[in-house]
């Protein structure tokens, strides 16, 4: 065996040349996550924004269909378009619709809603890097007002292969968006079909309903309403 002398001992302890292979082997694993996280986020959010983009123009598209009653979405032009007089639908018919939706509407506005956001996302800036997976349009109804809330799920092919280091080739961006429906044309014509109705039954089996309107008047004027 040789002895270590002073000298060499010094020697050894100040030899570096090693550091750089053990530095780059803890640092290239951390720089190559980073790197796919950056080409993750790269891709993620303009199809985030896309998505959300066509699932809300959808959703404020069948919102103004179902608000106004003289217009309605060509989904052949892809466009809306006013509706002569002839074909607007018929006021009773339209409010029952309002309460009680038929296989038929529903049908519809999935069908507008999917022309809709495959219009847009096949015309995208990452149209060529995924594909949609899923579209669904769901109304909800609260008799003053509905909600019309579509979701989109949008697989995004990534564009390079990091499955080496435990990343997917692929990802799924899923957006809902809301749009309200307002119709005060429908409200005051449901109302007014509401005291049509009322007074026609006060009149046939004699209600006297008048006096109770009046009771109420005296009512509301006493609490100031």
């Amino acid at each position: 065996m040789v002895a270590l002398t002073n000298n060499n001992l010094t020697r050894l302890i100040k030899d570096d040349k090693g550091d750089v292979i053990v530095e780059a082997t803890i640092l290239f694993p951390i720089i190559i996550m980073i790197f796919a996280a950056f080409v993750m986020l790269a891709t993620y959010m303009p199809v985030r924004g896309n998505v959300q983009r066509a699932a809300q123009y959808a959703a404020s598209i069948i919102s103004v269909q179902e608000s106004d009653t003289w217009i309605k979405f060509d989904k052949d032009q892809l466009k809306q378009q006013w509706l002569e007089k002839s074909e607007l639908p018929n006021v009773y018919a339209q409010a029952l619709g309002a309460i009680f939706e038929t296989s038929h509407e529903r049908s519809e506005k999935q069908g507008v809603a999917e022309t809709i956001v495959k219009a847009i996302l096949d015309n995208g800036i990452v149209s060529n890097n995924g594909e949609i997976t899923d579209i669904d349009c769901e109304v909800k109804n609260y008799v003053i007002y509905k909600e019309i809330v579509v979701t989109v799920e949008y697989e995004v092919q990534m564009p390079l292969k990091l499955s080496f280091i435990g990343f997917d080739n692929k990802y799924t961006v899923s957006e809902s968006a809301t749009a309200i429906v307002t119709d005060g044309d429908g409200f005051v014509r449901n109302i007014d079909m509401l005291t049509d109705f009322v007074n026609y039954l006060n009149k046939k089996y004699n209600l006297k309903l008048d006096k109770l309107s009046e009771c109420l008047g005296k009512v509301f004027e006493f609490m100031g309403i």
